[in-house]
């Protein structure tokens, strides 16, 4: 019995009818023209697990050291019941990978709930792999239920890795806001220190021609010093500008690919897009409106997964059942 297809499998039984007493020189068995071989009324759906689909005959004459002994061979092709397994096992897990596609749609925030509903259904699929492959005998080769089973609970694995790298992107951009944060509260006072100990200087009145002069200066009235208007950032924090020269440089590579994006509605900006707009142009315009809906990492991911797990799982049945069924 060969169970490379079980459950979708097929099997051949053979039937020898010989002499091995007697060669073709005493006797000679021979099938009959018409009907060589008689069933009996509902034979075909009388087995509990398989249907008999097919009766064939022929000979299996054999030559031996004695003699040549006459044969005959009835060969009946026996398919499995699948119904069974339909409904025990494939329906079962096949909503076990759509229940694990619930955590797309979960907020990344709600960490129990994704993680608890990932597990859930990774040892539930576990389960009844286990379950299943107790039943038959232990084989050096792949099944066609191994295949299924593996897929599944890859699907499912794969949806759990999917919110651990949703959890680390949110993490990660989490700690880039409060770096972000630190680094502005850092040159907002550099620009207006509170605690340094500065020698105070004489009011200074601004004039025409952007010279500051000293109202209490006794010594010079025209002694003129340059106007300062804000504390020199580097005395505070050095990595500040150049922080914020590298933030404009790349906001000026970018400015090609955002150019008035975020002043624009999604639906209006979508509505604006003209039909006869070429294709690139027109993907790069879907494109940069995608990026403004979803400014987060951790939510582009989620919501690539809600369409890349259905689509492969689609394509992995189409290519299971024409194999294994076909």
């Amino acid at each position: 019995m060969s169970l490379e297809y079980y459950p979708l499998d097929r099997q051949t039984c053979l039937i020898d009818l010989a002499s091995y007493a007697y060669t073709t020189e005493d006797i000679i068995y021979a099938w009959k023209s018409e009907m060589p071989v008689q069933l009996k009324d509902g034979l075909r759906r009388s087995l509990p697990s398989f249907e008999l689909q097919d009766v064939t005959t022929g000979f299996c004459t054999s030559k031996t050291n004695t003699g040549e002994y006459s044969c005959l061979r009835t060969t009946l092709i026996l398919r499995r019941e699948y119904s069974y397994y339909l409904i025990t096992l494939y329906i079962p897990s096949f909503m076990l990978v759509m229940v694990s596609w619930v955590n797309f749609w979960i907020d990344k925030d709600a960490v129990p709930a994704r993680v608890s509903l990932g597990v859930t259904t990774l040892l539930t699929m576990t389960t009844q792999a286990s379950g299943v492959n107790a039943k038959l005998p232990p084989v050096s080769y792949t099944k066609a239920i191994d295949v299924w089973i593996g897929a599944c609970l890859g699907f499912i694995f794969g949806a759990l890795l999917e919110f651990a790298l949703v959890n680390y992107a949110g993490r990660v951009e989490f700690l880039e806001k409060e770096r972000k944060k630190n680094k502005s509260s850092l040159m907002h006072e550099a620009r207006w220190p509170t605690n340094l100990n500065i020698t105070p200087i004489p009011p200074l009145q601004r004039s025409s021609v952007g010279i500051a002069t000293s109202l209490h200066s006794t010594s010079n009235p025209l002694r003129t010093t340059p106007f300062i208007e804000n504390y020199p950032i580097e005395a505070v924090c050095p990595e500040c500008k150049a922080e914020q020269r590298e933030k404009e440089r790349a906001l000026e590579a970018m400015r090609p690919l955002i150019h008035n994006a975020f002043d624009i509605p999604p639906s209006v900006a979508f509505s604006r897009i003209p039909n006869r707009t070429p294709g690139k142009l027109r993907s790069r315009w879907c494109l940069q409106m995608w990026l403004v809906k979803y400014k987060e990492r951790s939510k582009r991911i989620d919501v690539i997964s809600r369409f890349i797990f259905p689509i492969g799982f689609f394509f992995f049945n189409c290519i299971y059942w024409v194999v294994y069924l076909v």
